[in-house]
């Protein structure tokens, strides 16, 4: 236990330190921006997401609860209390540096020496593709890094053979947790991995048969009880998934943010669908030349030129990984059914990544017939179990260099210098060739990217990528070499080790660094308030809470699709929005996928326009602005140009002007220096109104239907399906009255109401039973009004009524992190060190 406790305690304060380091930059008030934005807009906005839309929108509790201790919903919670940016970064380091811990022991686990599993721990924290995943602001794949080894590292703790009962339970439950965390942080990742996890549990029965034994006595060892036992829980595993993503489905939902109304598609459309963001394999090429084919877009010193719509993230694992993961295959796919395990899952995955391109498309066709998997798109996404699965490979390749030294295998040695000299030198080669026909490459970058600036960025960047792969082959070569002139030395082999997990921690952080100073800036320059800004924030501070737009939106394909309104549609909404506290009514993450939106928009919007010319323009005006009035819409955001219909924008500032329902406030310069307006939108509902005329509907199809009448005005009634009196309506004829808003922040608000009769007060905000309503300090029910939003029921007189935001399902998630952490503590801190040294000193003694 002893033995156990320091080895865990040092190598957790490694990997600690490394994940600091490597994080420093966010920890440093001048260099706070990181991450895509700073870390208190990142989190804050996560935050205003998951209270905008409801606690299930955004984490719809799995087996044991979800997310839990690494959950973005756990540290959502705590930045209540402490700073949400100083929350953002300890997330980050304890989810690296926990990735880290449990790859490590999962590599000793496999009786690697302590240097090749930290360096296989090292190769999976800091891989560049799970590394950039988190750009920009995608802070729900931050602990999947730390979820995926860890359910990896229980099982095998669970299926090895000699551990007592309480022992295996409990790791058997601890990775029961770790996949759910895994599941709810992630879904399409952790489905696939979980695949893989069904996988290794069959891999495990068959490697835990005895040796020496012939195929045919081994084959019946491996499906023995223990084998049915885990092949039980493997199909248990892909059930729940399924079972679980059906359940999702009648309700409307999406793990993909693609479309559910799979029924309604031609088997064309679902596989154009479902393999739309495929790995072409030409871009195998950036797993060890990152940067090949571009970085990030939007960046234009590196612009993206591959075959993806958009790179948000590398699929780079580094030159160093891949190379001892390469001598590891080579060199162990005979000696060590592990090895082939995962070079066996690391190929499947790659080829799997591939989509619709060859030479993947015959296994992902196979793939495609599985039950659902018409409903996921971004085959790409298995590139995450292909790098998972070649930095633990990583840590075998370094084993065996290691013990080349003590079994004295000259050749071996020699054969890895030569092999790195002849990849150093290839890549000097084509880094001359790529540096001779750069204007070549320049002009086809051009045409292909629609700009000769962003061609020869390309050009340069490829250019680049080349000299870094041949800087680090050079440098991998020095660390072998200097390890085989001084093999003699008794330090040698441990300094050989050292030496490489050196180059390698230097590699990773440099690429990273490639992807992540792209998110490195001043958030007054970044956030610079413009006119537009301006006005916005002082009438933010001045008026009761209300909602921006910034496109027109039409109801196509199950969805509403925004029609921008300012080329910086997007800019907006993303950033600087959410960055100053304005709301807007734009598409929320689950407004896409969830049943109540799509039915909410299909009442309210317009369709996909079926005409040209004037009046279809002013008639996808006017609905829209019945939507905002509806939304509580105060203010719309233009340049006067309608965007995404056609190439060419339609100017829309005519039509503005003339509608009555729009008034121009303010004008002038914004983003990027273009001219900007803000309309007022005339009648739209006050964020609290209290009606007086309510109409009950008998269902929500009633409710629906009521919306979508044109004649009826938004701001007369409110309608709801909830019976509220006997009579099963309140009758008024008074317009409705805006409430005095005594606070109001995200999450809570406080509001004070008078009620000539009784009434119902709308709060113009997603119903969801995560919220709790007390008037006067007494607990109230809400009620669906206007199908979408949220009321309550008001008695005559004057009152104070309080909103609060208090979902229930977080327990569930902190419960589930307190139980894994707590199983996690038991079995780390119970021996396993301990166990490790004293199994390896018994097996080098017998």
């Amino acid at each position: 236990m002893r033995n156990l406790s320091r080895e865990t305690l040092l190598v957790s304060l490694l990997f600690l330190l490394l994940a600091s380091v490597f994080f420093l930059p966010a920890l440093v008030p001048e260099f706070r921006p990181v991450l895509g934005v700073d870390g208190n807009f990142s989190i804050r906005s996560v935050r205003d997401g998951w209270i905008d839309d409801g606690f299930e929108g955004w984490w719809t509790p799995y087996w044991l609860g979800g997310s839990g201790v690494f959950g973005v919903q756990t540290w959502t919670l705590a930045s209540r209390l402490l700073d949400p940016g100083g929350m953002l970064y300890g997330l980050c380091i304890a989810s690296w540096a926990t990735a880290m811990l449990f790859t490590y022991l999962l590599l000793r686990e496999y009786r690697l020496e302590r240097g090749p599993a930290v360096i296989g721990a090292a190769a999976f924290g800091f891989t560049p593709h799970f590394v950039t995943l988190i750009y920009p602001v995608h802070l729900t794949v931050l602990s999947a890094p730390a979820f995926i080894a860890a359910l990896f590292y229980f099982i095998t703790r669970w299926t090895e053979r000699g551990r007592g009962v309480l022992d295996r339970a409990a790791s058997a439950l601890a990775g029961g947790c770790a996949w759910g965390m895994l599941m709810n942080e992630d879904p399409q990742r952790g489905l696939y991995f979980s695949f893989a996890a069904a996988a290794y549990l069959l891999f495990r029965a068959w490697s835990d048969c005895p040796d020496g034994i012939n195929f045919p006595s081994r084959l019946r060892a491996a499906f023995g009880a223990g084998f049915w036992l885990r092949a039980g829980l493997a199909a248990g595993v892909m059930l729940s998934v399924f079972s679980f993503e059906l359940q999702r489905q009648a309700g409307g939902k999406n793990m993909a943010g693609g479309v559910t109304t799979a029924g309604t598609r031609t088997e064309e459309a679902k596989w154009q669908f479902s393999t739309s963001w495929s790995h072409h394999p030409a871009e195998w090429i950036d797993l060890f030349v990152p940067g090949y084919h571009g970085e990030l877009s939007g960046d234009p010193a590196r612009p993206y030129h591959g075959t993806k719509p958009v790179s948000h993230n590398s699929d780079a694992a580094g030159f160093t990984v891949c190379f001892w993961a390469a001598v590891a295959i080579l060199t162990g796919v005979r000696r060590d059914s592990r090895v082939r395990f995962f070079a066996v899952l690391s190929l499947l995955a790659l080829l799997l990544a591939c989509g619709r391109f060859w030479p993947g498309r015959p296994l992902f066709q196979l793939w495609f017939q599985l039950p659902l998997m018409d409903r996921f798109r971004a085959p790409v996404k298995f590139m995450s179990v292909a790098t998972f699965s070649l930095s633990l490979l990583a840590g075998f390749g370094v084993q065996y260099f290691s013990e080349a030294f003590r079994r004295d295998r000259t050749r071996f040695l020699a054969l890895l210098r030569n092999g790195l000299v002849a990849i150093a030198v290839a890549g000097f080669v084509g880094l001359l060739g790529t540096y001779a026909f750069q204007p070549d490459l320049a002009q086809g970058f051009g045409a292909q990217l629609g700009s000769a600036e962003a061609g020869a960025a390309a050009a340069k960047a490829r250019t680049a990528s080349l000299l870094r792969m041949v800087v680090w082959a050079v440098l991998v070569l020095g660390a072998v070499w200097m390890t085989i002139r001084f093999r003699d030395r008794k330090w040698a082999r441990s300094a050989g080790v050292a030496l490489i997990g050196v180059v390698l921690v230097i590699e990773l952080f440099a690429v990273d660094g490639f992807y992540l100073r792209r998110a490195l800036f001043k958030p007054d320059d970044f956030y610079a308030q413009g006119t537009v800004l301006r006005f916005l924030n002082t009438q933010k501070e001045e008026q009761a809470p209300f909602r921006v737009a910034a496109s027109l939106k039409v109801f196509h394909g199950g969805q509403a699709i925004p029609l921008p309104l300012t080329p910086y549609r997007g800019r907006y909404v993303t950033y600087h929005f959410p960055y100053y506290g304005i709301e807007t009514m734009e598409n929320t993450p689950q407004s896409r996928v969830a049943a109540e939106y799509r039915s909410f928009f299909r009442a309210v919007l317009p369709g996909a326009p079926q005409k040209g010319g004037r009046e279809m323009f002013r008639e996808l005006l006017e609905r829209n602005i019945r939507f905002w009035q509806l939304c509580n819409v105060k203010y719309v955001v233009t340049d006067g140009y309608l965007y995404g219909l056609s190439r060419q924008p339609v100017r829309l500032e005519p039509l503005l002007n003339e509608n009555p329902a729009l008034e121009k406030v303010a004008e002038g310069e914004d983003l990027g220096g273009r001219g900007h307006y803000v309309y007022r939108v005339q009648g739209a509902l006050p964020r609290f109104a209290v009606f007086e005329n309510v109409r009950v509907q008998p269902g929500p199809e009633e409710v629906l239907s009521r919306l979508a009448d044109e004649a009826r005005h938004p701001a007369r009634t409110v309608l709801t399906e909830t019976p509220l009196t006997s009579a099963g309506a309140v009758n008024g004829t008074a317009e409705p009255r805006a409430g005095r808003v005594i606070e109001s922040r995200r999450g809570y608000a406080r509001v004070r109401v008078d009620a000539d009769r009784p009434s119902l007060l709308l709060h113009n905000a997603r119903y969801s039973p995560d919220w709790r309503v007390h008037i006067d300090g007494v607990r109230a029910g809400a009620v669906r009004a206007n199908y979408l939003m949220r009321g309550v029921l008001l008695p005559e007189g004057r009152h104070e009524v309080e909103f609060r935001f208090a979902p229930r399902p977080a327990f569930r998630g902190l419960a589930s992190g307190a139980v894994f952490v707590s199983l996690a503590a038991a079995i780390l801190l119970g021996g396993a060190g301990g166990w490790l040294d004293s199994r390896n000193r018994k097996n080098r003694s017998g």
